[in-house]
């Protein structure tokens, strides 16, 4: 079937999961500064589980980090995914942004950031039948 995955969409998902982890271990932690990290894991594993579609579709993973372009780019397979793009450009911004000194993403951005990427790790799984 059309849901059988190749060695390198698979190796998509795995390393997706492994910054999913981070950012659920990062929640359940009771220290002050985790937000920056939650934000950083979550762009993480949403792009790569979006580079996991693309793969999946055939298509050539480029090697970018905006999410809301690789949305774009599985628009000719996921049509309805493009509504996420707002919420992703959302998402891209945290990690960026946090990476420098002045900027810390608040507890409410790191929530947004969670809820996004659960929301893209269920669809992908979802689409490339992998049981939720």
């Amino acid at each position: 079937g059309w849901c059988f995955m190749t060695p390198m969409t698979s190796e998509w998902v795995k390393k997706a999961e492994s910054d999913f982890d981070n950012a659920c271990t990062l929640r359940r932690s009771r220290r002050a500064n985790r937000y920056d990290g939650i934000c950083f894991s979550c762009q993480h594993a949403a792009e790569k589980y979006l580079k996991a579609r693309v793969d999946h579709a055939g298509l050539q993973v480029p090697r970018v980090h905006d999410l809301a372009m690789l949305v774009g780019l599985l628009a000719q397979v996921e049509p309805l995914w493009i509504v996420l793009a707002v919420e992703l450009r959302a998402i891209n911004n945290h990690a960026v942004v946090t990476r420098y000194p002045g900027q810390w993403a608040t507890p409410a951005e790191a929530r947004t950031s969670f809820a996004t990427c659960t929301k893209i790790r269920s669809l992908v799984r979802t689409s490339l039948c992998i049981s939720p």
